[in-house]
């Protein structure tokens, strides 16, 4: 290791900088000596001298006057990929005395079946995507066994039987809502953590510390985005807009107003069926206004849209819509609208299939499975990826603390923000991560989770 540390503390003389003491020589100019001739005699390029020399640009190149010839890109490179070799050597070697890292995987695969249903090719995606997790942490030197059981085939009570016998320090799943107590209590009875992706479940982490609860209530998440949403927008003109109520969720829109008259903000309300003569007298010339269509259907979105292009309102108005998840399952012709009107949604879910880093998974996915991801929201493979990356991660960082320091873990995920924390005593984990995804007007697509 002090090798190491001596050989970064090299590196940083010739890769960061050219500093007089990061000259590889110094050279006195002679007669008639060039720019060219000089870079050329060191294997250099001439923006390379002039860079680590700036009284040349200042002065001209003149006689006598002492330069500093830096080491060439191409040596700071050499010796950069050199030190990243010898960096990941240390780390594999130190991977290698970390006992292996047993995760047991338990999901309904129905391999029995002719037709494979949608919820078939979700969890057959989902433990996909928890393959290429582990698979590259093998090649990063993690040890790591993994064993899969298909609760669809099996008794869970043998299911588990199998999972004692094999041994386990993490569990995912399952993927059956009516076999998560049974694991629950396995995982308690065992003080082994449990990875529960699915359930939805308001009481199932109670009692149960070493339960984690990936997925929650979007109603859960309502009092932080709605406080969010007055805080951000305190000082703008706020315009709830009554739609033809296709919801399915009525609660959201009673939250919203119920938050805002908490937090001291005054709004207006406006009937959609009448936007075309009530709108315009309420809208403010000097404020932002807010407008937030009481529905959470996606094609609202739509909906409101038509009326606000018919209004032509940009023009004289600052304009944001503020709307729920099914906002991002939107088709390609909305976006146009999306970026207009400088859209802003929150969803426990998002993939921004414009990121490089999805389009990479995308392609490893395919070139892997020789096919792309089911389609569908969320997206079950990068959820699978996202899950265990996350946990396998922090159980090789905090091993048998993990329950005790998770809540520190950060972990940079495709689709799925993750933050734990311990919903009270003696109690398991929620994910608490929000995403709050904001269009603009300049074309760009901002992500922020809290």
């Amino acid at each position: 290791m002090k090798n190491i540390i001596f050989f970064l503390l090299c590196l940083m003389s010739v890769a960061t900088g050219y500093a007089q003491t990061d000259c590889r020589l110094t050279h006195k100019v002679a007669k008639k000596e060039t720019i060219y001739g000089i870079s050329h005699l060191y294997g250099i390029s001439e923006q390379e001298l002039v860079e680590a020399n700036p009284q040349i640009a200042e002065k001209g190149l003149k006689k006598k006057m002492e330069l500093c010839i830096p080491y060439s890109k191409a040596y700071r490179d050499s010796v950069r990929q050199e030190m990243e070799a010898r960096l990941q050597a240390e780390r594999r070697a130190q991977l290698k005395g970390l006992k292996t890292i047993r995760l047991a995987v338990i999901l309904p695969f129905s391999l029995n079946q002719a037709t494979p249903t949608a919820e078939d090719e979700k969890m057959v995606d989902f433990y996909r995507g928890v393959l290429l997790t582990v698979d590259s942490l093998k090649k990063e030197g993690v040890n790591l066994n993994i064993h899969t059981f298909d609760e669809s085939t099996a008794n869970i009570r043998n299911v588990l039987s199998e999972v004692e016998g094999q041994g386990a320090d993490l569990i995912i799943g399952p993927g059956r809502p009516n076999n998560v107590n049974a694991v629950a209590a396995f995982a308690q009875m065992c003080h082994v953590p449990l990875v529960l992706p699915f359930t939805n479940s308001e009481t199932i982490v109670s009692g149960r510390p070493y339960v984690f609860q990936c997925n929650t209530l979007q109603a859960n998440h309502y009092p932080k985005i709605f406080n969010r949403f007055a805080n951000y927008h305190k000082d703008d003109n706020v315009i709830v807009i009554d739609m033809e109520d296709r919801s399915g969720d009525s609660d959201y829109i009673t939250y919203f107003t119920n938050a805002l008259r908490q937090n001291g903000i005054n709004y207006k309300r406006v009937a959609f069926a009448n936007i075309d003569e009530e709108l315009v007298p309420i809208m403010s010339l000097s404020q932002n206004n807010a407008l937030v269509p009481s529905s959470v259907w996606a094609g609202s979105f739509d909906m409101l849209c038509l009326k606000l292009n018919d209004l032509n309102l940009t023009a004289d108005y600052r304009l944001q819509l503020f709307g729920t998840p099914e906002w991002q399952t939107l088709t390609t012709k909305s976006q146009k609208n999306l970026l207009k009107y400088n859209a802003t949604y929150f969803s426990t879910f998002f993939t921004n299939t414009l990121s490089t880093r999805t389009k990479r998974f995308c392609t490893l996915f395919e070139q892997s499975f020789g096919k792309a991801q089911y389609a569908s929201y969320p997206r079950y493979a990068e959820m699978g990826h996202d899950i265990s990356a996350f946990f396998l991660t922090a159980l090789q960082r905090y091993g048998d603390k993990m329950t005790e320091y998770v809540h520190e873990h950060d972990y940079n995920s495709l689709q799925l923000p993750l933050h734990f924390v311990r919903k009270a005593d003696q109690s398991g984990f929620v994910n608490t991560a929000t995403y709050i995804i904001s269009y603009k007007s300049d074309g760009s697509v901002n992500l922020n989770t809290f």
